[in-house]
């Protein structure tokens, strides 16, 4: 007699056609602009027999690295994933907003395309969200445009048009920099003419008859590498390959990604041009720039209309931290690590901050809740950081800030939540520019240790 399978449903039902696999919801933060986004999935899964929920987060880099890190856990809001939410979040600065299915899907395949672009390795996991990247999934020009505007979050003053416009120019993110770019009138009778074009090509492939939607595959047309830019028309469908258009500027024609690390913005001839002229420090390779440019926008778009390089200057590293004028605070703590109370103490304290280990120790990372030094009209990479504390192997905690002010309720802080652990405050520093990273990466045991070697300073 045959053997009949039956599913334990566990309470939830599996729709007819699902295939084992069911979309429940969806949240993507609103940080696109930064380079950066985290994205949470809930599927309704069969495992052992019985209907339960996938937990997915995602950690998207849109710039070199595409899908850098992923994390999935099995139930009802598991503790893996709730930790990790709120470390994402936390560290991306923004809020959440609601994702379709299709939409999760064209966001997963856009930067996937990124890892092969870069010939980055996928994390561990491929195996439980492969599923997601067939078939080719495709949005319409009003969904892709939907959901573009909704992950990128606040852009509503020029200063953060112009930071974030600056950004992505340094960060070859053509989709960035489209999303930025004003829409002239002649670009909306050039697209028009493209559709009706590209219609008529699809049209006659097709033999005339009625067109669909998918008909759009069936054509060759010109990729983004052949032509310079896949222009799309309002009705061509969007797939994770869609590179947009806009009009080219020399202000950073290098192939390869840079990062700003400091912008200023000052408005620039008269008030009705509109135009800003822009101080730039970036970096790539460990080699600094300084770019001059002027940008001018459309104030009822509130996006780039032109912009310009004026000038660029190659300066050293000492040079871009004077610029950039970043002192580093640092409070040296010695602590009593190895008890099972100061760990449970701290880990509670950082347990929301983003964490990075080293050879020697881990850094954790408190980010303010929002990117509104974006909007500002001296931006700093490092404005988003509230402060840093690294707990090395050797029983030291570093308590990292980048003013006074901010160093001082950082210690504040720290102390009330290790209240009655044994900590004990060595020694505190002001450094001119950063240093803490160097001491990461050294090997040091000790950080004063470290400070004698490097700065030369006399042993107590």
């Amino acid at each position: 007699m045959d053997a009949k399978l039956t599913v334990i449903r566990g309470g939830k039902a599996m729709e007819p056609g699902s295939r084992g696999r069911q979309f429940i919801s969806g949240y993507v933060t609103d940080t696109r602009l930064m380079g950066v986004i985290g994205m949470e999935l809930k599927w309704d899964v069969i495992s052992d027999a019985r209907v339960t929920t996938l937990n997915q987060i995602f950690y998207l880099d849109a710039e070199e690295f595409g899908l850098e890190s992923y994390t999935e856990a099995f139930g009802d809001d598991p503790e893996t994933i709730r930790v990790e939410r709120n470390r994402l979040i936390g560290a991306l600065g923004g809020t959440v907003v609601p994702v379709t299915e299709a939409e999760a899907r064209f966001i997963l395949q856009s930067y996937v395309r990124i890892n092969k672009k870069f010939r980055q390795s996928l994390p561990a996991g491929y195996e439980k969200y492969k599923f997601m990247l067939t078939p080719v999934q495709h949005l319409t020009r009003e969904e892709y445009d939907s959901l573009f505007s909704r992950i990128s979050g606040n852009i509503g003053s020029p200063n953060f048009v112009l930071n974030y416009y600056l950004m992505r120019t340094f960060a070859k993110d053509r989709r960035g920099i489209a999303f930025l770019t004003a829409v002239t009138e002649e670009q909306s009778l050039c697209a028009a003419r493209t559709v009706r074009e590209k219609t008529a090509d699809v049209s006659a492939a097709c033999g005339g008859r009625a067109l669909q939607t998918s008909d759009f595959g069936t054509a060759e047309f010109p990729s983004a590498e052949a032509s310079g830019a896949q222009t799309y028309g309002d009705a061509d469908p969007i797939t994770a390959d869609y590179q947009p258009p806009f009009p080219s500027c020399d202000i950073y024609p290098q192939t390869t990604p840079a990062t700003m690390c400091r912008n200023t913005i000052e408005p620039y001839g008269p008030p009705e041009d509109h135009t800003y002229l822009c101080e730039s420090v970036i970096e790539h390779g460990n080699r600094y720039h300084i770019i001059v440019s002027e940008i001018r926008l459309d104030p009822l778009q509130n996006r780039v209309v032109s912009a310009k390089k004026c000038s660029s200057l190659r300066i050293t590293s000492t040079e871009a931290a004077m610029i950039m004028n970043c002192s580093e605070f640092i409070t040296v703590y010695d602590v009593a690590g190895d008890s099972e109370l100061f760990q449970d103490a701290f880990y509670s304290y950082v347990e929301t901050f983003t964490e990075t280990a080293y050879d020697t120790g881990k850094l954790y990372i408190d980010f303010f809740d929002t990117n509104d030094h974006v909007g500002r009209s001296e931006y700093r990479m490092n404005d988003d950081i509230r402060a840093m504390y690294y707990l090395t192997d050797f029983n030291q905690l570093l308590v990292i800030a980048y003013s006074y002010e901010a160093v001082f309720e950082a210690e504040l802080h720290i102390t009330l939540a290790m209240m009655p652990n044994y900590m004990r405050v060595s020694k505190k520093y002001e450094f001119r520019e950063p240093i803490i990273y160097e001491f990461i990466k050294s090997n040091f045991e000790d950080f004063n240790e470290f400070l004698n070697v490097v700065c030369g300073l006399p042993e107590n």
